[in-house]
Order: structure tokens, then C-alpha cells, then sequence
């Protein structure tokens, strides 16, 4: 007997949640293999919805990785399915995640744009009053204060982080304030607040130790590092870096070895340490080459899947 549309459902449910499960114990490959069945078998039950959502998380997944164009190609694809279903839930989600593909690259005009698109797309939400909607107003708004920041428009950047700090007294997730006091300790610093954020160097590196994540972690450990390399700031880096090495050994993730690498890199350099430097840019290029490898395997377990 031929299978049917609940049956391919069904295996693809199975699918993601074994995919989920994955993500959450760090994963992150594995996560990617079952997701990739996941969407092939929602695109065969024909559930439209499942399939937007299947490749969001496939996105940020692949972005986990350090796979900055696949996850793109996901959130694009994911888009389109949202946009003519009208997905008001996925399309919020999807535009927070375009935003921060650009945050990453600096193109904060760009993000900004769709940071706000994904507010105004939770603000016709919150009706519902489903809580998590205030977690993903709280990102949002954050993100606006990262990206205005960025571009040294200090005033509007307070004001986001300012509406951040009210969704977090209502989410009151805790996970969250090691984001918030990441984002306004280089707000002030960069306004010249530079005595209030030395007095919470303690607090950041605590944070950095307590809160290990998969999607946001790295970004934001970096962008911890080159904070304290702008403060000088050099026992701080140190502890974080060595932390997010021990907590990276056991992933196997080739994306975070090369940014635990990059950050001892910028480290080293900075301390006049010229050896253990040119030491670590040969390791860099090695694992450079090994994450080409592993994208060409990748790609052709695609093409092997899609044909």
C-alpha cells in the first residue's frame, strides 16, 4: 500500500522533533541531516505551514554552523511559503533572523529594516497573548539596539534597549538578561559610560560561564571578546575564551572550533604573544580547509536527497 499524506506527516513529525532534540543537546550536524528529511517528507504530506517552519529552524541551524549562505537559501525559501499563506507567526520569526544574518555582517540599515517588520508582525500577534510573543519582542527590540549601535545612533539604541529591559521584566527569562547586558555594556561604552561598565566586568564573564546556547551563543560570546579587547580588558577575555573552548572540546562543531581560534587569535595578538599567533593562524587555515570539505559533503547529501 502506498503511503499517504498523514503517513508522510507523520514520519517528518518524527523527524523534527528528533531534530529538535539534537539542537538542544548540540548537535548541531545531526540536527541539519534530519531536518533536510523533515522538510522533504512535510513537502510530500503537502503541510505548507510544517514545511515554513521546518526550514526556519533549518536556517538557523545551518547558521549554527557557520553556514551563513545555506541559512539564507532557508529563511528566503521559508519566506515565500509564510508570505502566501499568510504565516503571521513563521514571517515574524523568519524577519528576526534575516535581521540578524545582516546584524552579523554589519549591514545594520538592513537588519534594522527587518527588525521592525518582525515587531510590527508580532504587535498584530500579541493579541493572542501566547507569553513567547514577548520573548521575541524582547530579541527584537534588543536587536534594534544592537544594530543602532552599530551605526552610533546611541539615542535610539537606549530607547530599544530600554523597551528590552520592559518585555524581560514580563518574560522573565533569565537567559535573556546575558544578551541585554552584553548589548548595554557596549551601548555605554561606546557612549563613554566607560567607568559604569568597568564596575560589571564580573558580571559579564559570570554571565558568559553560565549561558551556553547553540543558536546566538558564539555571536555573542564574540562580540563579548571584542569588547573587553576595546577596554583592555585582558583576563576577562582570557577566562571567556578558555570557557567557551572547554564547553566547545566535545561538540565536534568545526564552525566553533574556528571561531574559539579566531577569538585566541585576536588575543594573543593583542598581548605581543608573535609564536603562539602565527601557531594558531596555521590551525586556522587547516580547519578552514576541513569546513570546505564538510560543505562539499553537505552539498552533495543534498543533491543525493533532492534527486
Amino acid at each position: 500500500m502506498a503511503d499517504t499524506r498523514e503517513d508522510f506527516e507523520k514520519q517528518a513529525d518524527e523527524y523534527y522533533e528528533e531534530a529538535r532534540e539534537c539542537f538542544d543537546d548540540i548537535k548541531v550536524s545531526q540536527a541539519a541531516g534530519l531536518l533536510h528529511n523533515a522538510v522533504s517528507m512535510y513537502k510530500k504530506a503537502e503541510c505548507q505551514e510544517k514545511v515554513a517552519n521546518s526550514l526556519n529552524m533549518l536556517g538557523v541551524v545551518y547558521a549554527a554552523l557557520g553556514d551563513s549562505g545555506m541559512s539564507m537559501d532557508c529563511y528566503i525559501e521559508a519566506l515565500d511559503i509564510a508570505l502566501e499563506n499568510g504565516y503571521s507567526d513563521i514571517i515574524m520569526l523568519l524577519y528576526n533572523n534575516i535581521g540578524s544574518k545582516y546584524q552579523e555582517i554589519g549591514r545594520h540599515d538592513k537588519a534594522i529594516v527587518y527588525f521592525k517588520k518582525s515587531i510590527l508582525e508580532l504587535k498584530k500577534l500579541i493579541v493572542r497573548e501566547k507569553k513567547s510573543y514577548y520573548r521575541w519582542l524582547l530579541f527584537s527590540n534588543l536587536n534594534l539596539c544592537i544594530s543602532y549601535t552599530g551605526m552610533g545612533e546611541y539615542d535610539l539604541a537606549e530607547k530599544y534597549l530600554n523597551e528590552a529591559l520592559a518585555y524581560s521584566e514580563i518574560e522573565k527569562d533569565q537567559d535573556s538578561i546575558f544578551f541585554i547586558d552584553i548589548a548595554q555594556a557596549q551601548l555605554f561604552w561606546d557612549m563613554g559610560r566607560e567607568d559604569e561598565v568597568r564596575q560589571h566586568v564580573d558580571e559579564l564573564v559570570e554571565g558568559a560561564l553560565a549561558h551556553v546556547g547553540v543558536s546566538d551563543y558564539v555571536l555573542e560570546i564574540k562580540n563579548l571578546c571584542n569588547l573587553f579587547m576595546e577596554m583592555g580588558e585582558f583576563d576577562a577575555w582570557a577566562m571567556v575564551v578558555s570557557s567557551f573552548e572547554r564547553n566547545i572540546s566535545t561538540m565536534g562543531n568545526i564552525y566553533y572550533r574556528i571561531s574559539c581560534v579566531e577569538m585566541w587569535m585576536k588575543y594573543y595578538r593583542a598581548i605581543g604573544e608573535v609564536d603562539k599567533y602565527n601557531e594558531l593562524c596555521i590551525q586556522y587555515v587547516n580547519l578552514h580547509i576541513e569546513q570546505e570539505n564538510y560543505q562539499t559533503e553537505r552539498m552533495c547529501e543534498m543533491i543525493d536527497l533532492k534527486l
